[in-house]
């Protein structure tokens, strides 16, 4: 009787390990669906978890597939010479990054910027050139050293609206400040933001609004703002200019020293 019980051992352990291998417990012999394709060269292998067909994928929503995936640009076909055309243009990515970013005007540079064409920016009622950018200090990112807050560096709406706000208030007196400003003159001569009708720009009035010198597109916008308002008019007596001159001279001075 020993001898047949030492027998059957070997059976019990085999049968054991078969089904640990086919994932049952003794006493059920039902078995798990497989997951798995017959491979050509023998055993098995995963199925594809984006095959819809396959019974096993019915619940499988976290695959990926053409259906559910978004198709990335495939930049490989970029061409090298528009490319290199453009860094010839641009310059390095490295210098392009610097020279054709777009950081705020400081809080301190503005009233610098104001005064060098004729603003006082210390001065004023509450809606003229002075009077908002002393009130808009904290729209324009103004540092507040006594609470420990640095100057913003990005230009907010509220900030770029404040801006565009001070140059349209103070389009007037940057026209009337125009032929004293030593900074303007050409060969001695004073400078005048506008022809003597008043009908179009100067370019000589343009590269001292800008900094920079004019340019024909410049121009031809500029004098487009001009026409675009010539009867209703800005302010009295000799330092009265039109609602378009007030546009055009506005629109220069926020190209010149914002993004937008």
């Amino acid at each position: 009787m020993m001898r047949n019980f030492d027998k059957l051992l070997p059976a019990v352990a085999m049968a054991g390990m078969l089904t640990g291998c086919l994932g049952g417990t003794p006493g059920n012999t039902t078995t798990q669906p497989a997951s798995t394709t017959t491979n050509t060269s023998g055993g098995s292998a995963q199925t594809d978890p984006t095959d819809t067909t396959n019974p096993a994928n019915a619940n499988n929503t976290s695959s990926g597939g053409t259906a559910n995936t978004f198709s990335h640009e495939d930049d490989s076909t970029i061409d090298p010479f528009q490319v290199l055309a453009r860094i010839q243009e641009e310059g390095p990515p490295e210098v392009a990054t610097r020279m054709h970013s777009c950081a705020k005007m400081k809080y301190a540079t503005l009233a610098n910027v104001l005064s060098n064409v004729g603003i006082d920016p210390t001065t004023g009622n509450a809606v003229s050139a002075g009077g908002l950018y002393k009130s808009g200090s904290g729209a324009l990112g103004k540092p507040d050293y006594a609470n420990r807050l640095a100057e913003s560096a990005g230009l907010s709406t509220a900030g770029a609206v404040r801006l565009y706000d001070i140059f349209v208030a103070g389009a007037p007196g940057i026209v009337a400040a125009m032929p004293t400003q030593a900074r303007c003159m050409v060969a001695g001569a004073p400078t005048s933001m506008f022809t003597t009708d008043g009908s179009a720009c100067t370019p000589a009035g343009i590269t001292c609004v800008t900094g920079s010198p004019a340019t024909k597109q410049q121009k031809d916008l500029c004098d487009s703002a001009v026409q675009s308002n010539t009867s209703d008019m800005v302010g009295t007596g000799t330092t009265a200019v039109t609602v378009g001159q007030v546009v055009a001279v506005a629109s220069l001075m926020a190209a010149a020293h914002s993004c937008e």
